[in-house]
């Protein structure tokens, strides 16, 4: 996938002098990144062909430029910086701005194969002389991509910030950016937000009464937390769909106990020990009454929390998960097996549907947004197991109690999940009174991953409305 980002910002970066020394300064470095950035190095790409050739032209002739790019995951998400320095900035500026504005829909060839580059008009920060901003989408392999790229005019430099991201990234990204980038330019000191995206929030410690537990935090606003499923650290959960939930609340993942730098759960691993220590999370970070949400074995912790510790959950949001009242539909053997393979991270096959292999890609490429996340041992993968196991025949008190549950509650899964059947959720939503029921025709069990826009407009509506 580098070939992507890389060529979806030619439009502005293209046609770096090859010879000559760079002269101007870079806008950034790495140490004033937030998160866990890294240099891919300088570009050389030509314009692809079908652009704009205007735009090349206004910003790369008779002038001097700059630029290095860097990435957070293998190729995703980038941040481009360039700086254009020459005799006639006024000059080149206004044709650049011109040309962009003239810029339509183009084809252009990306990856090997052709796709519709559509640049839309982007609020941008009011820096410098002035600013503009663009922001192009495209498609490619069943995939969407956005360039979000803030341009400023100042004294010493025209200046372009370029953010690639999947799907649509917060314009505010990309403003943070390059408000930084200007004031490194001006002889000031920049400075980033940390909690732009989950991805490079950092990883922090919360010292509870169950010991200590490893999260990320973002966003501001009615607190939502989420608990992660099966075999998984908090990494697992996709970027897309918790930055969503963070425009307008603060959204808190962790490790569940025994994964990374998260206490085991005493005196053992079962449902409702790690409900507790989730409790004991809410607690350390005086959260008082939050929305959580659970995905599959995470939905059955959640199910624990909000009977056996009620006044921390003021609504609950259960993503493909179990009742564990009794008879039902287990996971079939073969997913099993996929799912406890030691050589696969996330068995997409089983994950998603057959027909939606685009989706499982995008999900693999969105994590790879995260830093490497830690490892789950074979001995905390066995004590889940035993406890999922436990929830299923009906043997955990909390399970049985789920009917006394009195928050408002969505129970949402994909209709074609392979690990854990639709029948479930509808069986659960009965057990909860006033539960709302959501079913995602052709999604599988990372449903929220494949239609993530549509569920985390839902899980907001269940969460704002219980306020």
């Amino acid at each position: 996938m580098g070939a992507v980002w890389l060529v979806a910002t030619t439009l502005v970066v293209s046609g770096v002098a090859a010879g000559g020394a760079p002269s101007a300064p870079h806008l950034l470095t790495l140490s004033e990144l937030p998160g866990p950035w890294r240099v891919a190095g300088s570009s050389t790409a030509t314009t692809p062909s079908g652009s704009c050739p205007a735009v090349h032209d206004a910003l790369f002739n008779s002038n001097t430029v700059r630029l290095e790019t860097f990435t957070q995951g293998p190729t995703l998400p980038s941040l481009t910086e360039v700086v254009v320095t020459g005799a006639h900035l006024e000059r080149s500026w206004r044709g650049f701005t011109r040309a962009l504005s003239a810029c339509g829909p183009q084809r252009v060839r990306i990856a090997g194969s052709w796709t519709t580059l559509r640049p839309t008009a982007l609020v941008a920060p009011r820096l410098g002389r002035a600013s503009a901003g663009q922001s192009y989408a495209f498609t490619t392999s069943g995939i969407a991509f956005v360039v979000d790229s803030i341009d400023v005019l100042s004294a010493r430099a025209i200046t372009v910030v370029d953010y690639s991201a999947l799907a649509t990234p917060s314009p505010a990204i990309a403003s943070a950016y390059a408000t930084a980038a200007f004031a490194r330019l001006s002889g000031a000191t920049p400075t980033v937000a940390s909690d732009l995206s989950i991805t490079t929030a950092p990883v922090e410690l919360a010292h509870t009464s169950d010991g200590t537990v490893a999260y990320r935090s973002i966003g501001a606003g009615s607190p939502i937390v989420l608990v992660m499923g099966y075999a998984a650290p908090m990494e697992v959960w996709d970027p897309r769909f918790v930055d969503a939930l963070a425009q307008g609340h603060r959204v808190v993942i962790f490790d569940n106990a025994g994964i990374g730098r998260t206490s085991p759960a005493a005196p053992r691993l079962t449902i409702e020990s790690m409900a507790t220590q989730t409790a004991a999370l809410i607690a350390a970070l005086h959260l008082g009454r939050c929305a959580v949400v659970g995905w599959s074995m995470g939905g059955m912790v959640a199910q624990a929390l909000a009977v056996t510790h009620p006044g921390d959950v003021r609504a609950l949001v259960l993503l493909a998960t179990f009742p564990g009242t009794g008879p039902l539909q287990r996971t079939p053997p073969e997913v099993v097996r996929a799912l406890t393979d030691p050589t696969a991270r996330l068995a997409p096959e089983v994950l998603f549907p057959k027909d939606q292999r685009a989706s499982a890609a995008a999900f693999e490429l969105a994590l790879s947004s995260y830093p490497p996340g830690p490892t789950v041992s074979s001995a905390v993968k066995a004590a889940q197991r035993s406890a999922i196991l436990g929830w299923w025949g009906g043997r955990v008190p909390a399970a049985r109690r789920v009917g006394a549950i009195r928050v408002p509650t969505l129970v949402a899964d994909g209709a074609d999940d392979l690990v854990d059947p639709a029948a479930n959720s509808r069986a659960l939503a009965r057990l909860i009174p006033g539960a709302r029921l959501a079913l995602y025709r052709d999604a599988g069990h990372a449903f929220f991953s494949q239609r993530w826009r549509a569920v985390v407009a839902r899980v907001v509506t269940v969460v704002d409305g219980a306020r």
